[in-house]
């Protein structure tokens, strides 16, 4: 079975106990509902894979959790007293899907445990990404031609953007030469709750705030000079990736 043809019984709101506090890998939570290896909890500390991120990983007491996606939900639209807000699903389900049958009873008490590593390495991505984009928004956005991303994803170890236009190889040496003069200014990013849901947020830092509701770390001595490199997607599409400078 895949996550496209599960159908949930009794779907509900899950507690996204990340978005308190994105330093909590471990807790306890109760059954809802168990299909083989798929897996509904009243709460979790695990990220279901949305805005481009990709999904935690860890373990249901002592199953691996190989997957974990959201279901259901409803679509926001709502404007920010401080961005624009783009439409964005609240309110999901989220299904844990475990490299076996689960075994669980529906009301029993699990541990989850978050792979702290992975975590990490997605939380910077995810915040170097943030870079990227504002470095990129910079450079090329006017306003009579703004910069429109068609696309984004955010591993371990690269995060990249899909940007609509032709954006030339000495573009981005100068978005990257940008982006990296912002990380080297420091300073402390923070996720603020916005005012249309508590499953929305504001990444801050200086002056810069970006609607987000991903994994991020708090500052940005953390993060390391980045490397970008351009890949053509098509006549009116570019891809740009970004991957931190190992040494």
């Amino acid at each position: 079975m895949a996550f496209e043809r599960l159908k949930l019984l009794n779907p509900a709101k899950t507690e996204k106990l990340f978005h308190r506090d994105v330093d909590l890998v471990e807790c306890r939570a109760k059954v809802l509902e168990v299909q083989n290896e798929y897996v509904v909890l009243d709460r979790t500390v695990f990220y279901a894979e949305s805005g481009g991120q990709e999904f935690d990983t860890g373990y249901i007491n002592d199953i691996r959790v190989s997957d974990v996606q959201d279901q259901g939900g409803r679509l926001l639209t709502a404007r920010g007293t401080r961005v624009e807000i783009p439409a964005i699903k609240i309110d999901t389900t989220v299904v844990h899907q475990l490299a076996g049958p689960a075994g669980f009873a529906v009301g029993e008490e699990v541990l989850l445990r978050v792979d702290q590593t992975r975590r990490r390495n997605l939380m910077r991505s995810h915040s170097a990404a943030h870079f990227l984009f504002q470095a990129a928004k910079t450079v090329v956005s006017t306003p009579e031609d703004p910069l429109y991303v068609k696309g984004c994803h955010i591993a371990e170890d690269a995060w990249r953007f899909d940007f609509a236009g032709d954006i030339k190889a000495d573009v981005v040496q100068k978005i990257e030469e940008v982006a990296n003069g912002l990380i080297s200014r420091g300073g402390v990013m923070e996720m603020v709750p916005s005012e249309v849901s508590d499953e929305v947020f504001y990444w801050t830092w200086e002056d810069v705030v970006i609607p987000c509701g991903g994994t991020h770390v708090r500052k940005v001595d953390e993060l390391k000079k980045m490397r970008l490199s351009r890949t053509k997607k098509g006549a009116n599409l570019t891809r740009i990736k970004g991957v931190f400078v190992q040494g």
